[in-house]
């Protein structure tokens, strides 16, 4: 018969959600235990630009306008938290993470107006948004070239290699984080009375006071064993476009007529010097409905008219197909925030955004405040293996592009 193991607090996805709510958990003496059923990172969140932001690319004007700005009142607070765990000083410490970039910048093309222009104009009314008025404080990628199309604006907000976070948030609990894969949720008066877990031909029982989930797509699974009612989760597919060997390092997004940013640049160093753009925004929205050909097609357009001085054609391309997992928002444009699900003793959660990681752990502090969980039973080691840290998208490409 299969050992029973019991804990406090049982999480389930090693991504930063699972991870941060393990680390502020632990330290508040819970006993508990994280299950990630492949890698730490997992798919979405090694997959996301590491852009702490405080939502000043969102409220743009458009159809999305009352949307947009409830998510930038939201979001408002999060790089401050990020900031200070950054400095080791903060809920968390990320002393031993690794920033990027200390600022991301904004800027906008030539020839937009009217609505667009009004609202750069309004962020510089926020004390973090700085319009960027002498060429030498530009980007090495414009001032090297002497040249930028409409005005630039730059952010204190970090930019962090998404990596070395959950590098930091495994260290600390190490020990507390196993690899396993879901056997059967058995579920007795709404409560999950226990988790069948296999890993090769170790098999356990996980019971716990209390069970959240933070496993992307795989909470729709969860919901449907635990008999969740109603639509939880929602997907938005995205189309990722890499280039590597560009010889400039950037962190910015491109603002146009429309409520999302034209294009998203984060930049990863090589080993050559050189670095692995990867664009996100409406490169990797409008690119879903595309080849994989016609995206990097679509996306070389687009970095030649916004920067013609480099020989895109020159560089090697790839795609990540993301089939990203959010909270159902019914149908709207983006989630407002975080959320969590809960049903007896437990709560499905997604962050929504990797920004959102820190209020996401508040609000399953509370839920678990309300259902009157102390920490209760004393750690122990279960029989099961270790995951590993994920690899970045363009770590695992085999066949660039040019």
């Amino acid at each position: 018969m299969n050992q029973t193991f019991k804990a406090d607090i049982a999480i389930f996805g090693g991504g930063i959600a699972g991870l941060w709510i393990l680390n502020r958990l632990c330290q508040k003496g819970y006993n508990c235990v994280l299950i990630e059923n492949q890698s730490l990172g997992g798919m979405q969140t090694l997959a996301c630009q590491g852009m702490i932001h405080g939502g000043q690319k969102f409220a743009l004007p458009g159809s999305a306008q009352s949307k947009q700005q409830s998510l930038a009142g939201s979001i408002a607070k999060m790089p401050a938290i990020w900031h200070d765990c950054l400095k080791g000083t903060g809920e968390i410490d990320l002393s031993k993470a690794r920033v990027l970039s200390e600022n991301q910048f904004m800027w906008s093309p030539g020839g937009i107006t009217g609505s667009a222009t009004a609202f750069l104009a309004s962020k510089l009314m926020n004390a973090r948004v700085t319009l960027v008025k002498n060429s030498d404080q530009w980007p090495d990628v414009f001032y090297e070239n002497r040249q930028i199309k409409g005005r630039l604006y730059r952010m204190d907000e970090e930019v962090v290699s998404v990596k070395s976070v959950v590098n930091a948030l495994n260290a600390r609990f190490t020990d507390t984080i196993y690899r396993a894969d879901i056997n059967e949720i058995v579920v007795k008066n709404n409560n999950v009375e226990y988790i069948d877990l296999v890993d090769g031909q170790n098999r356990i029982k996980l019971s716990a006071s209390g069970f959240v989930f933070t496993a992307g797509v795989g909470n729709e699974k969860v919901a449907e064993a635990i008999g969740l009612t109603g639509r939880v989760t929602q997907r938005r597919p995205l189309k990722q476009v890499m280039v590597r060997n560009v010889p400039y390092a950037l962190y910015a997004h491109c603002i146009s007529m429309n409520p999302k940013p034209r294009v998203t640049i984060t930049a990863h160093p090589e080993e050559n010097n050189t670095y692995v753009w990867y664009l996100g925004g409406l490169v990797a929205e409008q690119g879903v409905e595309k080849t994989d050909e016609q995206a990097i097609d679509f996306a070389r357009q687009e970095m030649e008219k916004l920067f013609p001085w480099i020989n895109w054609s020159a560089l090697e391309w790839a795609v990540l197909y993301v089939d990203r997992a959010e909270p159902y928002a019914g149908g709207s444009f983006l989630p407002d925030s975080p959320a969590i699900h809960t049903q007896g003793n437990s709560a499905i959660a997604w962050p929504a955004k990797m920004t959102f990681a820190p209020l996401l752990a508040d609000k399953i502090i509370e839920w678990i405040s309300s259902q009157n969980i102390v920490p209760k039973y004393v750690k122990t080691e279960l029989r099961l293996s270790k995951p590993e840290t994920g690899r970045y998208p363009w770590e695992s490409v085999k066949d660039w592009k040019k």
